[in-house]
């Protein structure tokens, strides 16, 4: 099931491995696919003619945007002991959502994807989550450089972020005179 035989859909064999001889408490795999802007399937498939896609003549954009098909997620009821319902629902919530990289350094952020590293709990999902999950459905994916995907993400996640601050600064500021 994890080799789709699907080109462009596919990390590889060594991530197929990891994936299962993994001994974390949640792992996950997504499966995703290029699609055409009218949900059109965009890569060859085994034993089909490669499909038809037209382009707008654009070096930024793109008409085929990669769309989540699935997602499956192992739950080591053992390894997962001692976080409450909720973490683990968030935690689950959050992986299922967005393709992270389970080898991902997230310990800078404030996330629940540090549930199961140390001292690091939360008591579900955080802003910063929220905040990037917002981001990441909000931006325009179909961008053909990978680093201006990344950008857009990061310009909606820091002009979010920077509002909610704001906001947070100015209910604990005595009220300006009009």
């Amino acid at each position: 099931m994890f080799r789709t035989g699907i080109s462009g859909t596919v990390r590889g064999t060594a991530a197929v491995e990891q994936f299962e001889n993994s001994k974390a408490p949640i792992r996950w795999w997504h499966l995703s696919v290029p699609v055409t802007e009218t949900g059109e399937i965009a890569v060859r498939l085994p034993g089909q003619a490669p499909p038809l896609i037209r382009e707008d003549g654009s070096r930024l954009t793109t008409r085929i945007r990669n769309d989540l098909q699935g997602v499956f997620v192992i739950v080591d009821i053992g390894r997962a002991a001692g976080v409450s319902l909720q973490q683990l629902g968030d935690y689950v919530g959050m992986v299922a959502l967005a393709q992270v990289d389970p080898e991902a350094d997230t310990a800078p952020y404030d996330t629940v994807l540090n549930l199961f590293d140390g001292g690091n709990r939360t008591d579900g999902l955080t802003d910063w989550d929220i905040s990037f999950l917002t981001s990441l459905y909000d931006a325009e994916l179909n961008q053909r450089q990978s680093n201006a995907q990344v950008g857009a993400i990061s310009s909606i996640m820091l002009r979010d972020r920077t509002r909610a601050q704001q906001s947070s600064e100015d209910e604990g500021s005595p009220p300006q005179p009009r």
